[in-house]
């Protein structure tokens, strides 16, 4: 069994999604660089509002969990049984008792 993968369905969506990603980090430097904050702090809230950002704009590409798993009936198996008189064996010629009836009884 292969591991899972993460795939995205609308590729098509990478570069306006790359390109709205820059300019909100653009917007995000703009923000935080004229603030009287502490540096860290300031660092800290950009990065995060910029985790979210690429979160939220990952969702434009649709993101898909692939993973792989067995066929539905893959794992049934069939039970061959074969009544003919063929099989009937006589268990012993003095009584008659067919095989099948010896082991019943």
């Amino acid at each position: 069994m292969t591991p899972a993968s993460l795939s995205f369905a609308a590729k098509g969506w990478l570069w306006p999604a790359a390109a709205l990603f820059v300019v909100g980090l653009l917007l995000i430097y703009r923000s935080y660089s004229g603030t009287s904050l502490p540096r860290k702090i300031g660092v800290a809230s950009a990065a995060l509002k910029a985790a979210g950002l690429a979160l939220i704009l990952s969702f434009l590409l649709e993101p898909t969990w692939t993973t792989t798993r067995p066929r539905e009936g893959a794992n049934l198996f069939a039970v061959v049984v074969d009544n003919s008189m063929g099989l009937e064996v006589l268990a012993s010629a003095a009584r008659g008792i067919i095989f099948g009836q010896a082991i019943y009884f």
